[in-house]
Formats: C-alpha cells, structure tokens, sequence
C-alpha cells in the first residue's frame, strides 16, 4: 500500500514538473492561456448574476474583457497591462456607480499589479502600483482604504520580491559564468606553458652535443 501511494506521489510530481516546464518554456501562451480563462470567469459571473449585478452588461463586459485579456502580455508590456487594467477598473467603478461589480475581476487586477513589480524597474514599478492603488480606491472609497492598501500594497511588494530573487540569480549566474571562463582560460594558458616547456626540453635533448 505504501509502495502504491509513492508511486502515486511521484507520477502527480512529475506530472507537476512536466506542466511548470511547459508553461517556463512558452510564457506568452501560458499567460494568454491564463488571460482567457479568467475572462471565461468573470463573463460566467456576469452572466449568470444579472439580478446582482443591476448596471448594464454594456459597462461590465468591456470593462472584463480589459481587466483580463491584456494579461496575456503582462510580462512583455507589464505597464501597459497593468495601467489598461487600473484604467478599465476606473472606468468601471466610476459607471455603474453604487452597483455591485464582480468579485472574480480581483484576481486580473491583483496580477497586473504584481506583474509590474516583477516585470518592470523601479520607477515603472512605481508608476504601476500608484495607479494600482488609485485604481483600488476609487473602486472601493477613500473611507475604506485599509483594503486596497494591504491587498494591492502586497501583491506589488510580493512582484517585487520576486524580481530581487531574479536579479540575485541572475548575478550569481554571471558571476558563475565569469569564474568559469576565468578557470577555462588559465586551464588553457596552462597548457600552453607545458607544451612551450615540453617543446624546449624535447628541442635541448635533440641538440648535438660539441
């Protein structure tokens, strides 16, 4: 029973392993994947709660499809999709006024802005989660801005974590790279002195003697 639940185990890892590979092999159609699938999302949940939601799906529809679909390129255009999104967020809450809006859009707007802090440098960053969080409180009120604050604040400051742990990667690989190349290059320097030194004692040994 054990050997059968380690088995188990391994295949769910491997299977795990084999789905990460694939979508660090193709970002764009993981992203683009995953754009449409939280569209699919909030368009179910428009959908099938219009007594909920009372605005017209002339504003909810629009405003879903760019609070989502421009995900897809939330690594090649990071601010660009992250200010689409904060702007389609606006747009929104400044429309339907007092109504409800889809709880599910949270989830596009929190990548955004953690896909600007990951993706971008520094002052992009900045400029991504300003308007994250004026995004933020102008959908849900001054008066209630402890929320956007920490919700919107975290998944910036988690985007950027993630690009500190890159970047120190990234050093470390360079500077792995540079010690590499410096050992390969006295190995090869090296070589060349025996040979030299092999070549002058084979050169006095075949000298005739006077």
């Amino acid at each position: 029973m054990t050997d059968g639940r380690e088995r188990v185990t391994v295949s769910r890892m491997s299977w795990i392993g084999g789905v990460r590979g694939l979508f660090d092999r193709h970002p764009f159609a993981s992203d683009a994947a995953l754009a449409i699938a939280l569209a699919a999302a909030v368009g179910s949940d428009i959908g099938t709660s219009t007594s909920y939601f009372t605005a017209s799906k002339a504003i909810y529809v629009p405003a879903a499809l760019l609070m989502t679909l421009p995900l897809a390129w939330r690594r090649r255009a990071p601010l660009t999709v992250a200010l689409v999104v904060m702007g389609a967020l606006v747009f929104e809450s400044a429309a339907v006024g007092s109504a409800p809006t889809p709880d599910s859009q949270l989830v596009g707007w929190l990548l955004a802005i953690y896909s600007v802090a990951a993706h971008c440098d520094r002052i992009p960053a900045l400029v991504g989660g300003a308007a994250g969080l004026g995004a933020g409180l102008t959908w849900i009120g001054v008066d209630d801005f402890v929320f956007p604050v920490v919700v919107f604040g975290g998944a910036w400051l988690a985007g950027r974590l993630v690009r500190q742990r890159q970047l120190y990667a990234l050093t470390v690989e360079e500077r792995a790279e540079s010690l590499q190349r410096e050992r390969d290059a006295s190995t090869r320097a090296a070589a060349a002195e025996e040979r030299a030194r092999i070549a002058r004692a084979s050169s006095t040994t075949s000298s005739p003697t006077a």
